[in-house]
């Protein structure tokens, strides 16, 4: 299940979810070629990171827990260098 608009109910989950580490679980949501950069910090985070374009922007992973379900999730963020597109996705395991 992927998630990228935004509803009440959307937002009542994402208000939920809490942040954790991750772990190889968390690499079953992401495609095989991305998996390092699960462990990776966001440019966010760290201006360094492996994940940093020009030390503000790129593609990164943060991980979550549903504590109502005990699922994994990972939001994959993206953002330009500008700033001018700033764009979160959410993923969980489907049933």
């Amino acid at each position: 299940m992927s998630i990228e608009r935004e509803s009440p109910y959307v937002q009542e989950w994402l208000g939920r979810l809490q942040p954790c580490e991750p772990n190889t679980l968390y690499t079953t949501l992401v495609e095989s070629d991305k998996i390092a950069s699960v462990f990776h910090p966001c440019a966010d985070d760290d201006k360094d990171s492996p994940s940093a374009v020009g030390r503000s922007g790129g593609p990164c992973f943060k991980s979550f827990t549903d504590p109502d379900f005990g699922l994994p999730v990972v939001a994959h963020h993206y953002r330009t260098v500008g700033g001018n597109i700033d764009q979160w996705t959410y993923k969980a395991p489907e049933s």
